[in-house]
């Protein structure tokens, strides 16, 4: 079955939801939706259909009817460094932040069979790049006895801590299914992203 990116939408946010008509991206998964603080919308994937080389995109949105805006797109990103390229060469599972005028791209490497599969992250002063790698790279990654880091998103308490939440292999001996939930602490050491995950010990309970 072809993979490919739809949007639906809803009056509420329990649905039912409705997928927008003519709206589709073949050969494209992992799509993360990001507003930015005025209010923009920006849509961040992994597209490998027709003209496109395999790699991470964005474009903007238009608010109002949530399609493409005409000429947006751009290529973000595509594997090249080593941690990317641990079976097989790819960058996959955009999520966006923002913090002080900075866009902080986190995003996967490798092939998530990997042992070596990680989250890792680039940043730019624009929402569409040029996005360059931090040197801190990768931002999480298996210890031996946790393999497989994968796809995550990053949530923020009430009380202002991060957290950054993701899957790993079922064990570190090469048994990748089915894959684990796992939560880490993440923090900023100035303007960079640092976590000491991923752990294995018990960790305290998030601050509500």
């Amino acid at each position: 079955m072809e993979e490919h990116l739809e949007l639906a939408v809803a009056e509420r946010p329990e649905g039912p939801f409705i997928p927008e008509a003519h709206w589709l991206f073949e050969s494209t998964i992992d799509g993360h939706l990001f507003q930015d603080e005025d209010g923009s919308l920006y849509l961040y994937y992994v597209s490998w259909r027709e003209g496109h080389t395999y790699g991470l995109y964005g474009c903007q949105l238009d608010s109002a009817a949530l399609v493409p805006v005409k000429d947006s797109e751009r290529l973000l990103l595509v594997a090249t460094e080593s941690y990317e390229c641990h079976q097989a060469p790819v960058v996959e599972a955009p999520y966006m932040i923002c913090r002080e005028g900075r866009y902080y791209l986190t995003y996967l490497g490798s092939h998530y069979k990997s042992p070596h599969y990680c989250v890792a992250y680039a940043v730019s002063d624009t929402p569409l790049g040029k996005f360059s790698r931090c040197p801190g790279n990768p931002l999480l990654v298996g210890n031996g006895q946790v393999s497989g880091c994968g796809h995550h998103c990053i949530v923020q308490t009430p009380a202002g801590e991060l957290y950054l939440l993701y899957h790993t292999h079922a064990s570190p001996d090469g048994k990748v299914h089915p894959r684990q939930l796992a939560l880490d602490r993440l923090y900023w050491e100035e303007d960079r992203l640092v976590t000491s995950g991923p752990s294995t010990l018990p960790q305290p309970v998030p601050v509500i």
